[in-house]
């Protein structure tokens, strides 16, 4: 659809949206754009649950507010009003964050739609959610504007189908590591019955060496 108001003529110099009209139908794509640049701060009635993301996250580290405000390059008090909400939250601080904490920071990010800490909390070390994020770049760069062919039945079936493999994965370890450990206990210490159960056990005999 081609712009009819001059004042809103497409802005070939202008950084970010590729038109003004479209920057006034979606003005969220601007202020997304400055978000993921680092350049503003998230919202902040969405910002409690990124702040409460940090804190457990810092927590379940076991480290100092002063260690990792050290880590960030920012005064320890400075970093305090991050995890309390009044801070200015940005996507450059998310990243230097999981950085200093080794987390996952597109998971901190979810924390937000997900209201809740836990899957930040659970993708921290194996990077879930950031893996996910590269493979989508990595298709998107891959398929390009061909990406639209994709249904909504596709990537559903495709993402359950996935999900399901991988939930089958972990509960296939789980079962094979009970199974190895039961076969393990037998051969340690085999179970005795009748008699042998209820007969003393007979004292070593002394070394003659």
């Amino acid at each position: 659809m081609r712009c009819s108001d001059p004042a809103r003529s497409p802005d070939k110099t202008r950084k970010g949206p590729r038109n003004r009209c479209f920057a006034a139908a979606f003005p969220c794509y601007t202020d997304a754009r400055q978000f993921w640049c680092g350049s503003r701060p998230i919202d902040t009635e969405v910002t409690h649950p990124i702040a409460a993301t940090l804190k457990a996250i810092r927590l379940m580290r076991r480290m100092r507010v002063a260690e990792v405000a050290r880590a960030m390059a920012m005064p320890p008090r400075s970093y305090e009003n991050l995890e309390s909400g009044t801070g200015r939250i940005t996507y450059d601080r998310i990243a230097a964050f999981a950085r200093a904490t080794d987390s996952d920071p597109i998971a901190i990010l979810l924390s937000v739609a997900a209201d809740s800490s836990d899957l930040a909390l659970r993708a921290a070390d194996n990077k879930l959610m950031t893996i996910m994020m590269i493979a989508m770049k990595e298709l998107n760069e891959d398929l390009g504007e061909d990406i639209t062919y994709l249904t909504a039945q596709n990537l559903v079936g495709g993402f359950t189908k996935l999900t399901r493999e991988f939930a089958d994965h972990v509960r296939k370890r789980e079962t094979f590591a009970e199974e190895w450990l039961k076969a393990g206990a037998t051969r340690l210490a085999p179970e005795r019955t009748g008699a042998q159960a209820s007969a003393p056990a007979r004292p070593l005999k002394p070394s003659l060496t």
